[in-house]
């Protein structure tokens, strides 16, 4: 068998398969039925445009890349299992010697006719049972074995030609070996590696069932030229029985962490808490391969207030060092209760540990385990069934230097068997994976549970329930001591009235003042797939200059200069700075080869503020960027100050503090020197900051099962008439997000309106395609339809209008909407 395919299963086919056990034990499972595409060719073409305003009210226009979807010949076929029917023994479980049935349905999805090849085998890995034949069903409701010579099928149970959406009905015919008294018994109809995959791509390996594309010329009206761009597809499914199975509660816990609560003070982590929030899935199958049917979960013995009875308890021991920070919260049919002993070695369901109902003076420090005792009157949890809502606040008390906390939480429960708990069927689990860890793939015991304390031993998780290994994995909070606070011992520099501002390092070299140009709706357009080239209009800054308050003594003099940024290519050659203050200005032209700033004029002096001890000293930045610059950019100016060093003069006479000579008369850089105190303030420039970003997706829907044709992208896309095209509009605002509390300035978009007009500006999908009800969507914003005329109920819509209030700096929204190709 070779490995499984590498394809993304979720890129192709992912049938939602329903299914239920039948009597005795079988298996049906219910088939879809896909519609029939149409011409190929056409091109569905998408762009969104936008108007938004900065926080001074100017109002910027922006524009979206174009995506085009076209319809073209596209191979498909899913393999559905059916009813598994015992011919022997009608309605009978399977028994040694029974001859079953096991029903495949092969549909078409392409939108082109098409054969279908299917093998005379089928693979049943060590099921208790041996194939003798496969069959089709013939239009005549009869079934005949395959054709020996090429193994083709081309025709549909229904008659006439394999067209798209038609469906032919296989069968596999095996027997229940001699003396088998129990298990599992999975018959697979293809071979697509280790996972039974859905229209993936053809790759020869025996016992393959794959599309053959009618020849050239074959006189069928839906028949076209060529062959199918996505060639050959195969597909494989499974059909699964089980000879006297057992039954068998399967129980899953999961643990997220979520972000850690800084508490009261920010820059010590020695008080940070965080939040889990536990969920409890009970699973409504088996794991394939298992001779074990699905139950409820049913409680087992805990002692609660001094009484032992069946209960469902989920368990969360405290780690070492962390306390309980609040009171814990449980869903609906659930009660917090803890421990207060020494966690030990002793497992949660141990009867020695007493558990205690938590009340409002139950003291939060002394509690060891917290625990969540199902409540609900039927006293069980129905197999398919998820609980969400368990909630468990700590504080880590790490101490200053950081560290990590691990946890795990647990479920523990039993079986239902005959409308009563069964103790010898324990249902268990820890944290950490997506398995339940009670038992092995093969049905036998798993892990013995722990004493709840995480170590590690099993391995971690990354906060997703996706861990490996044949125990819980432990859910990890490691937080590190804030950087120290960088920045200038004597002076600060920052945006207007805000000198001592800090920036997304924590320190106060990096804080910024963030503003952006207006580009109107003719830059907005794009050429060649990319936005134009501006050329900006010059801005102002208004930035502080103070001292710090600590060192301060007496008046300082402090040079202001242009700094060549952390990336010297950050900004574009040609750029102009102008420095302004007290009625000078200077002015600067930048070589991002060289990384250099030249003065205008030559000789010209840094400009000097007189800082006084205490408040603050204004000045004015003015940015100029040349022609020719990129979009959706943000171009950072740093203007670093410098503290002279050199003392104020007093003056005998009347005691007045004067700059000294030096400082006055100086025509370069010589009284700026890398030993003198500074501070860097950021001035950054935005040549527009909200983004339009287009992707869509195709992918169909027929009688609840969702197949996706093509993932989302922003690049051409193929679609049939009939199915989906979901588009996504990633909207964000590239601006630099503001540190809370850092006091630097940022840009926030404003009044955001985006306009999908399917019949202007090239856009052709409002006339190829139709609205799907309900689909239009948008958390951030409200979504009106041909300027209010229609609703989201509606199918002809043409026109929509998404608009967001506001859109803070970094923070991203996505409007979505889906339209059928007609």
């Amino acid at each position: 068998m070779r490995p499984a395919s590498k394809h993304q299963i979720n890129s192709y086919v992912r049938p939602l398969i329903a299914s239920a056990l039948i009597a005795g034990g079988l298996l049906q499972l219910a088939a879809p039925i896909y519609a029939a595409g149409t011409e190929a060719g056409k091109d569905i073409s998408n762009t969104a445009t936008a108007t938004y305003e900065d926080p001074t009210g100017a109002v910027s226009n922006t524009t979206s890349n174009t995506v085009t979807v076209t319809v073209a010949e596209v191979a498909g076929i899913t393999i559905t299992a059916g009813a598994v029917t015992n011919i022997t023994t009608a309605g009978a479980p399977p028994a040694a010697g029974n001859e079953l049935t096991f029903e495949f349905d092969l549909t078409n999805i392409g939108n082109d006719t098409t054969n279908f090849r299917v093998p005379n085998q089928a693979q049943i890995g060590s099921s208790p049972v041996t194939v003798s034949k496969v069959e089709y069903k013939k239009p005549d409701g009869t079934w005949a074995a395959v054709n020996t010579v090429n193994n083709v099928i081309e025709t549909a149970s229904a008659g006439g030609d394999i067209v798209p959406g038609a469906v032919v009905k296989v069968r596999v015919v095996a027997t229940v070996n001699a003396g088998t008294t129990s298990g599992a018994i999975n018959v697979t109809l293809g071979n697509t590696g280790q996972t039974n995959l859905q229209n993936d791509p053809f790759s020869a390996t025996g016992g393959d069932v794959y599309t053959v594309d009618k020849a050239d010329g074959t006189p069928i009206d839906s028949e076209s030229d060529g062959v199918p761009s996505n060639g050959v597809r195969e597909a494989a499914a499974t059909a699964t029985s089980v000879v006297n199975p057992g039954k068998q509660a399967f129980v899953k816990v999961t643990k997220v962490a979520g972000a850690v609560d800084p508490g009261t003070t920010p820059n010590d982590i020695t008080d940070d808490k965080v939040t889990y929030d536990l969920g409890l899935d009970v699973a409504a199958t088996a794991p394939t391969g298992t001779n074990l049917v699905a139950e409820d979960l049913a409680g087992t013995a805990i002692n609660l207030d001094g009484a032992v009875v069946p209960r469902i308890l989920v368990s969360d021991a405290i780690p070492a060092g962390a306390k309980l920070a609040a009171a814990p919260m449980a869903p609906t049919d659930w009660k917090v209760v803890y421990t207060d002993a020494v966690v030990g070695t002793t497992a949660a369901n141990d009867s020695s540990v007493m558990w205690k109902t938590f009340v409002a003076t139950t003291d939060l420090n002394t509690v060891t385990r917290v625990g969540y005792i199902f409540t609900g009157a039927a006293g069980k949890i129905d197999k398919g069934a998820t609980v969400a809502g368990f909630k468990l606040t700590l504080s880590l008390n790490l101490p200053a230097t950081g560290g990590s906390k691990l946890n795990i939480a647990q479920a523990f429960g039993t079986t239902l068997v005959n409308g009563a708990p069964d103790p010898t069927k324990p249902a268990v689990d820890e944290s950490g994976d997506a398995q339940s860890n009670n038992l092995n793939p093969d049905g036998t015991a798993g892990p013995t549970p722990t004493n709840g304390v995480a170590t590690g031993a099993d391995g971690t998780d990354a906060n997703t329930n996706t861990g490996a290994g044949p125990g819980g994995e432990a859910n990890i909070v490691t937080v590190n001591p804030p950087a120290p606070i960088a920045g200038t011992v004597g002076v600060f520099n920052g945006p207007e009235n805000k000198p001592t501002a800090t920036g997304p390092s924590g320190g106060k070299n990096d804080d910024f003042t963030n503003k952006s140009v207006t580009i109107d709706l003719n830059q907005a357009k794009w050429t060649n797939g990319k936005p134009n080239t501006v050329d900006p209009q010059s801005m102002g800054f208004t930035n502080s200059v103070s001292q710090d308050s600590a060192t301060a003594t007496r008046t300082q003099f402090v040079s202001l200069l242009p700094t060549t940024p952390a990336n010297k290519t950050d900004l574009p050659t040609g750029t102009i700075v102008k420095i302004v203050a007290g009625g000078v200005a200077v002015s600067y032209t930048y070589d991002s080869g060289t990384g250099a700033f030249t003065p205008t004029v030559e000789g010209a002096k840094p400009i000097t503020l007189t800082v006084p001890k205490t408040g603050n000293v204004e000045y004015g930045v003015e940015i100029d960027l040349p022609p020719n610059t990129a979009q959706m950019t943000g171009f950072p100016v740093s203007i670093t100050s410098f503290a002279n060093g050199a003392p104020a003069v007093l003056d005998p006479t009347t005691g007045a503090e004067t700059s000294p000579a030096v400082v006055l008369l100086a025509g370069d850089k010589d009284v700026i020197n890398v030993t003198d105190a500074q501070n860097v303030t950021i001035d950054r420039l935005y040549t527009g900051y909200f983004k339009l970003a287009k992707e869509a997706q195709v992918y169909k829907t027929v009688n609840g099962v969702t197949t996706i044709v093509s993932p989302f992208s922003p690049n051409a896309a193929k679609a049939e008439p009939g199915q989906y095209i979901e588009y996504r509009i990633k909207y964000s605002n590239i601006s630099e997000p503001v540190p809370a509390g850092s006091n630097s300035v940022g840009l926030s978009a404003n009044n955001i309106k985006i306009v999908e007009n399917g019949t202007a500006g090239g856009n052709t999908w409002g006339n190829l395609t139709e609205h799907k009800p309900q689909s239009a969507q948008d958390n951030q914003g409200s979504i009106q339809y041909e300027n209010g005329d229609k609703t989201n109920g509606d199918l002809v819509i043409s026109e929509y209008l998404d608009t967001v209030p506001t859109l803070a700096p970094g923070a991203v929204g996505q409007f979505t909407f889906t339209r059928q190709v007609k």
